[in-house]
């Protein structure tokens, strides 16, 4: 199923770039895996659930990446009516994400 129409990404390139002892743990962290970057921002929740289905399934979620998502998940909610990708020209960490 597409879960980023923006960058036409599915959830199972999701789930395939969570393979492996270096995978992305974080939504910006996967579609820099992918080579894409977000948009609109409105996939992202559902691609952490993704990460975390699939980490968690692996036994390989730990608290502290878990925290750290969390932390830019909610900076992302903060700044997602008035932040768009790249609007800010300062290649801030939200932009980035």
């Amino acid at each position: 199923m597409i879960i980023c129409s923006c960058n036409a990404i599915s959830d199972q390139s999701v789930r395939a770039s969570l393979t492996g002892e270096n995978s992305p743990r974080t939504p910006g962290a996967v579609y820099r895996c992918l080579g894409c970057r977000p948009c609109c921002g409105r996939c992202f929740a559902t691609v952490r659930a993704i990460i975390d289905e699939t980490l968690s399934q692996s036994g390989a979620a730990s608290t502290e990446a878990g925290a750290a998502a969390s932390a830019a998940m909610a900076l992302l909610d903060t700044n997602r009516d008035g932040h768009a990708q790249g609007a800010c020209g300062q290649d801030c960490a939200s932009c980035a994400a």
